[in-house]
């Protein structure tokens, strides 16, 4: 089967495969902004990680399924997702998209995702970048949210005007302390208040 590049659309632009590069381009964004652009926030464990043909057989999509254990955005009373990833294998055949997350059963993760347009299931934010392992150091026995980006690259737009693209540096990528992570996630969310309006001041005209 002939390589495709494929076209993505990912935050507020496009997500590009490159041949050369072999990684997906994404267009930058800070955790704050990925917070505040995501339709939905939250912590889970993986369920399940199923592939499977489409209704045509032609293409392979993997399905997670996560129980949410934390939602900090989006509908509360749901007790499961399902996120839905192009790519997957099934027996021998299969197709892999750089930058797609990656589960596994039984791992506790914490997601940034946006709704589907048959609205059943969601993608994650960014594809790997909206997605954060939440692991446990033997050393100090303290939680951490750790990144893994293989296969994926950022791009902003310079002052010039320019779109640059820049590769992740796996060693900026450093473990952040489960609970500081936490405690900014939830401050990026706090809604904003509006100030409160000044009543109209009348402005009596004077008596000449």
């Amino acid at each position: 089967m002939p390589k495709r590049i494929l076209v993505w659309m990912a935050f507020l632009g496009l997500l590009l495969a490159s041949p050369k590069t072999h990684a997906t381009i994404i267009v930058k964004l800070d955790d704050q902004q990925m917070a505040q652009k995501a339709h939905t926030v939250v912590q889970g464990r993986v369920l399940r990680v199923v592939a499977r043909w489409d209704a045509k057989v032609r293409r392979i999509y993997t399905f997670v399924t996560l129980a949410v254990t934390e939602y900090y955005k989006g509908d509360k009373t749901v007790q499961e997702v399902t996120i839905r990833q192009s790519g997957g294998a099934i027996n021998s055949i299969g197709s892999y998209v750089p930058g797609t997350a990656t589960f596994k059963v039984g791992e506790d993760v914490l997601v940034f995702l946006e709704p589907q347009k048959d609205k059943r299931y969601f993608h994650v934010m960014g594809m790997s970048y909206g997605k954060y392992s939440i692991v446990e150091d033997p050393k100090d026995q303290k939680r951490y949210v750790v990144r893994n980006t293989k296969g994926l690259a950022v791009g902003a737009w310079n002052p010039q005007g320019r779109f640059k693209v820049q590769h992740i540096d796996p060693k900026s990528l450093k473990p952040v302390l489960f609970e500081s992570f936490v405690q900014k996630l939830r401050t990026y969310l706090k809604p904003i208040k509006a100030a409160p309006l000044k009543p109209d001041l009348k402005v009596t005209p004077s008596r000449p």
